[in-house]
């Protein structure tokens, strides 16, 4: 998941030199306006977020284990079955206390993956 974020931050990053060489040949000031507009947007919600998983993992890592009641839990998502276009995904989330090794297992169930027929 992390992963995937920083690609879109790096795909963004390529794109800006380019841009900003079609803005210095002129004649495209348009289209650099609506690529620029398109980039700052996607960048406000790569940059959302990565806020949103930073203050999930803060507020995870303040919570006590309820086994030893220290903090510092940590938690992984870890696919076990994909999710096709004919059947729903299966996951657990896993939560770990690093002191004394508890586990908190939760199921997960990841939709079916839809695909667009078009038309109206």
């Amino acid at each position: 998941m992390k992963a995937n974020r920083f690609n879109a931050l790096i795909v963004i990053m390529s794109l800006v030199p380019s841009l900003a060489r079609a803005q210095d040949q002129g004649g495209m000031s348009n289209k650099i306006y609506g690529y620029g507009f398109v980039i700052g947007l996607i960048a406000i919600v790569a940059l959302g977020t990565w806020i949103a998983g930073r203050l999930r993992a803060a507020r995870l890592a303040r919570t006590p284990c309820p086994n030893c009641g220290r903090t510092g839990l940590v938690e992984e998502e870890i696919s076990i079955l994909a999710p096709t276009q004919s059947q729903s995904g299966k996951g657990e989330r896993r939560t770990t206390c690093p002191h004394c090794g508890h586990v908190t297992i939760k199921q997960i169930v990841y939709p079916a993956i839809e695909t667009y027929q078009g038309g109206n």
